[in-house]
């Protein structure tokens, strides 16, 4: 959106709060503001971590953009992700993701993805 090489600034505040010492059960909101020239936005975004149960860690991303001026007839955007991951075995993992986008370059997309992954603990040489 701001392609054009354009001079401006950046700043933000990304607060985070974790349940526990022990999970990665966490939550927080980040707040940034982006100007250039021609439009700016501000960004809030709310995200968290969870792990109902062992090996299972779920998570949510909710981020919005406000622009300064409308562009292509919309003044903001929406991104919502959603991920699912549980370890099958030790070091391997099964994780769902989708994703809705709504931007002012297209009116929705819908994405998702299902891997396997795998992190080697050994080095071969």
């Amino acid at each position: 959106m701001y392609q054009r090489g354009e001079d401006g600034y950046q700043a933000g505040l990304r607060p985070g709060f974790a349940f526990s010492k022990r999970s990665r059960d966490s939550a927080g909101i980040e707040v940034s503001r982006f100007k250039a020239r021609t439009n700016g936005y501000w960004q809030a975004r709310a995200y968290g971590v969870l792990s109902p149960v062992r090996r299972l860690d779920l998570t949510l991303d909710v981020d919005n953009y406000f622009y300064d001026a409308a562009m292509n007839g919309h003044d903001r955007s929406h991104i919502v992700r959603v991920t699912a991951g549980y370890e099958v075995f030790r070091n391997a993992k099964v994780q769902g993701d989708l994703a809705v986008t709504v931007n002012p370059e297209f009116r929705q997309m819908v994405s998702g993805l299902v891997k396997f992954s795998y992190a080697f603990s050994e080095l071969v040489y």
